[in-house]
């Protein structure tokens, strides 16, 4: 109980003043508290200046850079500025925390711009990054904006993910908007028998 107490505390402190908020961190003499509250502090940080935030858990020892945290900063940043968070992102080492942060900028992103995160998301070169960012973000956007959806797969070649990808956007979009997940698997049907 004490724990949530002072987590929540000094996350408040933070939204207020959160340098001086990371300064008194220091006084938490529990390691696995300080780490839990550092993770709070730069979090909430995140939301107001996500660059702040990264450079604070950036001064952290190695050990006490969460990739989650990492991510939190990044979902935060693609809120508001994505294309500084991905010019950010290019700065990270490869490993779980550039992972993470990876997975959830272009998870946010696609939240507010699902045709921008598309666009950048596919342009990435071939490779595991690309493939993570496209997969995110096509759940989301069949989500949000399943025509832009539709018109992303129908670019694509044949492949087995394709026609997955297809079976769970109709399914998706068919709970939503049925008449609009028919119209576009008449047009579909009909392209593919006049091909």
């Amino acid at each position: 109980a004490n724990q949530g107490i002072l987590e929540t505390l000094f996350t408040r402190w933070a939204d207020v003043d959160p340098a001086t908020a990371l300064a008194a961190v220091d006084l938490i003499d529990n390691m696995a508290q300080r780490r839990m509250v550092l993770s709070s502090i730069i979090t909430s940080l995140a939301n107001v200046d996500p660059a702040g935030a990264l450079a604070a858990l950036q001064k952290l020892p190695l050990g006490q850079q969460s990739p989650a945290v990492y991510g939190n900063i990044f979902l935060a940043w693609s809120q508001s500025d994505p294309a500084g968070a991905v010019a950010a992102l290019q700065t990270l080492p490869a490993g779980a925390a550039r992972t993470q942060a990876f997975q959830k900028l272009y998870e946010g992103w696609s939240q507010i711009d699902p045709v921008g995160a598309m666009k950048a998301a596919d342009a990435l070169p071939a490779g595991r990054e690309h493939d993570e960012a496209v997969r995110g973000v096509f759940d989301n956007v069949a989500t949000l904006a399943p025509s832009v959806a539709a018109d992303y797969l129908a670019a694509l070649p044949q492949s087995t993910i394709r026609n997955n990808d297809i079976r769970l956007l109709a399914r998706d979009w068919a709970q939503t908007d049925p008449a609009a997940a028919l119209a576009w698997l008449a047009l579909k049907n009909a392209r593919r028998a006049s091909a």
